[in-house]
């Protein structure tokens, strides 16, 4: 742009610029020989921003460069350049490089230094001055009221500073310097450290400035535990010498050599340790050290922690070595490790008392005194003197009555009370307890040579023959003794005597090889019994009474027993649980067999193999009667028979002379066939000799009839009995009502009894093949042993099938409606009468079942609907438990075999799961509380996944379960749906939900139906 001058440039000493506006401007002015550019309106811009300005004398090199870059400087190194004069400097934000100034230099504002090389170098020391100064050389100042005074000042050749001139120093650290200043007087000439946690002084012994040559001064105050508060001392580290209320801690050696306390009132000096030890073996709390010049000798004072009590300790110190004298326990006890003397300074044993004696004396329940040895070494001596009166050791009541004394001449006695060896609850004079379960009973306990062990040992030591060790009995003036007497080395006997009328005697005698005698002391035998009174015996007496046996029983072995018995019934009884075996009798030692009776109960004499139920081997000589004959007087009629005489009984009909002789002798697995006899047609024996078929010719009832005979069938064993006609068995037609009808099982029992008075009785069970006849449409039933006639209306009503339609139809499906009772369809058996008849066989048959059988599979029903719930199985668990938790939210799973709930159980917590054993459902779940745990319960039903562990849902939960009143009972019901379902192998839990914060007492019944 053209340049605009206020008036022409001709001989003017200035030239004067105007502005946009036509007022004066920049000036450029001659004043004497300086140069003067001047601007009263703006700056005074030098340059055109992209070349220097230099301004100089225009002969001498040029004095001042403007560069680009906003430098200003001098031309050359040794020039000199000076910015302002008497006046004020003013430089906005300048940014001043290794500047030097020289004489007074004011900032009326701050001074930033903004790199890290920036900082205030005081370069100046004193010429000659080393070490010390002796001026002290300034560095920082203040002005007061026109004087300077200086506040830091250097004062050695290495760096020794000074800070302060007057009034305090404040030295702050965290946030607290406002506080000081606002509550510390400044003037009050103090030096002031103060921070948030306290400060620290270290110094570096030697010179030596590795930090771990450190010792430290600390006031420390940041702890918000008071007594952590105070001064701590040490090398490398700290510790704490001085509390906040002046208590001194940890304190090491005072060498001052006395160490006073004073007070107006009570002096106390407290030390007090930190030791927190909770063992048995105490933990050094604080001590006191009274020392020799050394240090090896002395007397130590400590207290120590014992688990958590304290004690005092007293030591000796003997170069270098400690040793305990003295040991005071908080729990009232007193240990003395060395002798203690009383009334003698030269103690011999650990407590040595000259003069009266001890005497202990306690008002409450405990022990007055105690002795212990728990070495090996002798326990208490008491001595007395030499006449039997003296007591070294008495033990009396509280009343002055003895209970135990030991006399001068060795005499000891107890009385006034119960002795107790190994218990201290004596029930009785003198008892003995000890527990060991050694099972050795033969040589267990040290027996052997009488060496250690458990038990009561008297013992003689006399080696000579016949002496023994005893123990005697009195009671008022009747002796007893049991006594054991020596034979020989490793043999001796048990002798048992009793007073015998003040003539004692051995009764009862044990021998060294085990042989027992009573009445002699040679048995033997394992038993000798020896009497030389004719009233002596052996008795053995039921103390059960009556209905009681006594027994005498011989055994091999737990089946094989020979018994004497004397039964309940007044019978005594000979007999022999051996299989094979038998009872023998003999007259002599020749072991004959002289009275034998065998396992079948058949008697031999003078022979061990009878065949009958009577064998004599040899004559038999009869004095009396048998089977009321008087064999003696009737057995000469025998004599008069003559040979092949007629002896036939008068009821062989007249008809048949043959009857007796004209069927020959049937032998095992033979036929006869009597065919064209009046009687007995076929007879058929199997091979076995049993009877297994009889077939009659027509018969009539006189056929059966043996007048004035009894005709015994002892065995009969048959298939089958067949006749054309009816058959008519006729008893004692005498009418007395005494005879009957008995058919006998192969045990002896008698299922089926007819009587004379026409009573019929059948213990066993009544079972026909084939229909029982009764009327046309009448239906024979058993009811509790009876047989009963009932009308299909009648059984219709009895089986509640009222809606059955009344016809003969047999098969399932007329069985389709209608409830049948599941004790209707028992074991009851079932048979129509009357015309149309069907077998057993034949209503299964109808039914679709398969006619061999009379138990069947479900496959072998083919047709007909079974109701399914006729193949379910109730089954209950019982749970009994205590629900330990407050929480309403939680589910608990009642335990299987544990007392407490579980918080949903897994397999490593089993006992809340159970496997079912069937497919099923849960039913219902009964619940008993001992508390109200809520209005609002719910009970859960879980079925666990495939990896063991319950869904995160319940299969099916019942709700609303009220359990608000202690000691009452309530029920929840699942459904029959599959949600309360389940399969065979499942893992099945059942968790309650309270709705109270309540713990309860539980019993608790779950109801499970199974598809058996």
């Amino acid at each position: 742009m053209g340049l605009k001058f206020l008036q022409d440039i001709v001989n003017l000493d200035n030239i004067q610029f105007i502005n946009s506006s036509g007022t004066n401007a920049g000036l450029i002015n001659m004043d004497g020989n300086d140069l003067v550019i001047s601007n009263s309106q703006g700056d005074v811009l030098l340059g055109d921003g992209s070349a220097d300005v230099f301004i100089g004398d225009g002969t001498n090199n040029v004095d001042i460069r403007f560069e680009q870059s906003g430098s200003i400087t001098a031309d050359n190194s040794n020039a000199t350049l000076t910015i302002g004069g008497t006046g004020n400097l003013v430089v906005e934000a300048p940014t001043i490089n290794n500047p030097t100034f020289s004489g007074t230099f004011n900032l009326g504002s701050k001074l930033t230094l903004s790199t890290s090389n920036g900082y205030i170098l005081f370069d100046y020391e004193p010429a000659g001055d080393t070490g010390e100064y002796t001026t002290e050389v300034p560095l920082l100042k203040i002005d007061h009221n026109g004087t300077e005074k200086t506040i830091l000042s250097r004062i050695s050749e290495n760096g020794g500073i000074q800070l302060g001139h007057d009034d305090s120093i404040l030295i702050t650290g965290g946030d607290v310097g406002n506080e000081i200043k606002a509550n510390w007087g400044a003037t009050d000439e103090n030096v002031v450290l103060a921070s948030e946690a306290g400060f620290y002084a270290l110094a570096f012994p030697n010179n030596s400035t590795t930090w771990s040559n450190r010792n430290i001064f600390r006031f420390y105050g940041g702890d918000g535990t008071a007594a952590n508060n105070g001064l701590y001392i040490g090398d490398g580290g700290s510790t704490q010498f001085i509390d906040l209320d002046r208590n001194l801690k940890n304190i090491g050696t005072i060498d001052s050599g006395a160490v006073t306390v004073t007070a107006e009132g009570t002096a106390t000096l407290t030390l007090r340790g930190d030791s927190n030890n909770s063992g048995d073996t105490g933990e050094l709390d604080s001590t006191i050290k009274m020392l020799h010049d050394d240090g090896t000798h002395g007397i130590l004072m400590e207290t120590k922690n014992f688990a958590g009590k304290q004690s005092f300790e007293i030591k000796s110190l003997s170069a270098g070595t400690e040793s305990s004298r003295l040991l005071i326990h908080e729990d009232n006890y007193i240990t003395i490790p060395g002798a203690l003397g009383v009334g003698t300074v030269s103690p011999t044993y650990k407590l040595d008392v000259t003069g009266d004696g001890i005497r202990a004396t306690r008002s409450t329940a405990g022990w007055a005194g105690w002795f212990e040895n728990t070495g090996d070494s002798s326990g208490v001596v008491v001595t007395a003197g030499v006449d039997s009166g003296d007591a070294p050791l008495l033990i009396r009541k509280q009343d002055g009555t003895e209970l135990f004394s030991v006399r001068g001449d060795g005499t000891s006695w107890f009385k006034n009370g119960n002795v107790g060896v190994g218990t201290s609850t004596p029930n009785k004079n003198f008892t003995v307890e000890w527990e060991d379960n050694n099972a050795s009973v033969d040589t267990g306990e040290g027996l052997g040579g009488g060496t250690a062990g458990s038990g009561v040992l008297l013992e003689n030591t006399s080696t000579t023959a016949n002496s023994y060790a005893n123990l005697d009995f009195r009671s008022n003036n009747a002796d007893g003794r049991i006594a054991y007497k020596y034979n020989s080395i490793n043999d001796g006997d048990f002798h048992f005597i009793t007073d015998n009328g003040n003539s004692p005697e051995t009764k009862l005698f044990i021998k060294s090889s085990g042989n027992v005698g009573i009445g002699t002391t040679s048995p033997d035998s394992l038993l000798e019994i020896s009497s030389s009174s004719a009233t002596d015996f052996l008795k053995l007496t039921s103390g059960g009474g009556s209905a009681t046996p006594v027994k005498l029983i011989f055994e091999k072995s737990g089946s094989e027993q020979g018994i004497i018995e004397y039964n309940r019934n007044g019978d005594l009884e000979i007999y022999n649980t051996d299989g094979d075996g038998g009872v023998m009798i003999d007259g002599s030692a020749s072991a004959g067999g002289d009275l034998y009776v065998n396992n079948a109960g058949n008697v031999g004499i003078g022979t061990t193999s009878p065949g009958e139920k009577l064998e004599v081997d040899g004559n038999i000589a009869v004095s009396g009667t048998v089977d009321g004959r008087d064999i003696a007087t009737d057995g000469t009629k025998l004599d008069t028979v003559d040979t092949n005489a007629d002896v036939t009984p008068s009821w062989v009909p007249s008809s048949d002379p043959s009857y007796l002789t004209a069927h020959p002798n049937i032998s095992a697995a033979s036929s006869v066939n009597n065919s064209g006899k009046t009687h007995i047609q076929d007879i058929t024996v199997d091979s076995n000799g049993h009877v297994t078929g009889i077939v009659s010719h027509a018969l009539t009832s006189s056929d059966f009839l043996e007048p004035n005979s009894n005709a015994t069938l002892n065995s009969l064993s048959c298939g089958t009995f067949t006749h054309p006609t009816d058959i008519s068995f006729v008893l004692d037609n005498d009418n007395n009502e005494t005879a009957s009808f008995t058919i006998k099982d192969g045990a002896g029992n008698s299922p089926f009894t007819l009587t004379e008075a026409g009573d019929l009785t059948i213990t066993g069970k009544f079972v026909s093949t084939y229909a029982a006849k009764a009327s046309s449409g009448d239906i024979l039933v058993e009811d509790s042993g009876e047989i009963k006639k009932r009308t299909p209306t009648e059984l219709k009503t009895d089986l509640s099938l009222n809606n059955v339609p009344n016809t003969d139809a047999t098969n399932a499906n007329n069985l389709a409606s209608g409830t049948v009772p599941t004790a209707r369809l028992a074991t009851t058996a079932i048979a129509k009468g009357g015309t149309g008849a069907t077998s057993a066989s034949g209503a299964r048959a109808a039914l679709g079942a398969a006619a061999s059988s009379h138990t069947h599979a479900a496959s072998d029903i083919t047709s007909g609907t079974f109701d399914s719930n006729r193949v379910k199985q109730i089954c209950t668990t019982h749970h009994n438990f205590f629900m330990n938790s407050s929480s309403t939210t939680t589910d608990f799973f009642i335990p299987y075999n544990n007392l407490n709930e579980s918080s949903n159980p897994t397999n490593s917590i089993y006992y809340g799961r159970m496997v079912a054993p069937y497919d099923g459902r849960i039913v219902k779940v009964v619940l008993h509380t001992t508390a109200a745990i809520g209005t609002a319960c719910q009970v859960l039903f879980w079925v666990a996944t495939s990896s063991g562990t319950f869904a995160p849902s319940a299969a099916e939960t019942v709700t609303g379960v009220n359990l608000n009143t202690a000691n009452t009972s309530a029920t929840a019901t699942f459904s029959t749906t599959s949600t309360a379902e389940f399969d065979e192998g499942d893992v099945l839990g059942v968790s309650i939900i309270k709705s109270s914060s309540a713990t309860a007492n539980m019993q608790v019944t779950v109801v499970w139906e199974y598809t058996v």
